[in-house]
């Protein structure tokens, strides 16, 4: 709860859900009418990108608005180190009354019964929310904290993958008369990027020298007034997060190329995303790529500086 003029939230995150299990986003396949009428109330933003491609690590990152380098939790297993402020710790020292519900993990499933039983549940809670009086001041979320290979490229689960069905997610958020209804935003978006958008929707000072993330309050309202431009790419790391105890890696990817540097090895990954959107080409050995090859390396590894620890705050101009 907030108060008065400050909206409700009501942030509902799944578990392992890639992009495309919504039927109303392409998958005719599955049936999900409730979270159709959400995409049509809302806006929906068709390229959003977590942050690591695990649990723990992808739920930190997006609780905090930073990186999984920066929270220091980068394995499934470990905490949140305890100076980390969460989002919801933001919102409560503001007057929020803040709650949790919920599992950790859901069974993956191929056959779209998992996505008709999420799709059953929002249904439930939108309509409680309907009930109660409270749609018209609510920020509705919903998301989920990473995707599933379920097959494609010979893999299952979840794993150092950064094939866009292990990374890419559905990320839909309204408000009613406040974001724009019925809009598929197509700029490329970090989960990261939630926590500045809700301060900034709910009017709270963010803390000084954290977050990492840009608000999308300028794509939900249609003011047009960014002052930061469209992000030019996405950034998502590996740190032996979870299987494959050998695995460092990161990844950037723009809306027409993707690089993987598997790092401690001659090992990667090479995409040209405008012609092989599938991913089924890697680029990594090919002579005729190795200009482009090196440009994205080192793109990747300016990522890599620029994602450290904004703070502490400099205290003199030494």
């Amino acid at each position: 709860m907030s108060s008065p003029d400050q909206p409700n939230i009501l942030w509902l995150c799944t578990d392992q859900q890639r992009f495309d299990t919504i039927r109303a986003l392409g998958n005719s396949r599955i049936i999900t009418p409730n979270l159709d009428h959400l995409v049509a109330d809302g806006t929906t933003f068709t390229n959003a990108f977590c942050q690591s491609p695990v649990c723990s690590p992808s739920r930190a990152s997006f609780l905090t608005g930073r990186y999984p380098r920066t929270t220091r939790c980068r394995q499934n297993g470990q905490q949140i180190p305890p100076d980390e402020i969460l989002l919801p710790k933001m919102f409560a020292d503001a007057g929020y009354r803040c709650g949790l519900a919920g599992k950790l993990h859901l069974s993956s499933c191929s056959d779209g019964k998992v996505e008709q039983r999420i799709d059953d549940q929002v249904g439930r809670i939108l309509t409680a929310l309907e009930d109660s009086g409270q749609r018209e001041n609510t920020i509705v979320i919903f998301m989920s904290d990473h995707g599933e290979m379920l097959g494609d490229h010979g893999l299952y689960f979840k794993g150092p993958h950064f094939y866009d069905e292990a990374i890419r997610v559905p990320l839909i958020m309204r408000w009613p008369n406040k974001f724009q209804a019925n809009q598929q935003a197509d700029g490329l978006v970090e989960l990261i990027d939630l926590a500045p958008t809700l301060l900034e929707a709910a009017g709270i000072q963010a803390p000084a020298d954290r977050l990492q993330g840009r608000s999308l309050m300028p794509m939900l309202t249609g003011s047009g007034n960014c002052s930061t431009p469209e992000r030019e790419f996405v950034f998502c790391e590996y740190y032996n997060s979870w299987t494959h105890p050998d695995a460092y890696a990161t990844m950037i990817r723009s809306k027409v190329e993707k690089i993987v540097v598997y790092h401690g090895s001659d090992q990667g990954e090479l995409y040209d995303l405008k012609n092989d959107p599938d991913e089924f080409h890697n680029l990594w050995s090919d002579p005729s790529h190795t200009e482009r090859k090196l440009r994205l390396l080192k793109r990747c590894f300016d990522a890599s500086v620029f994602s450290m620890d904004p703070g502490p705050t400099r205290l003199g101009p030494f």
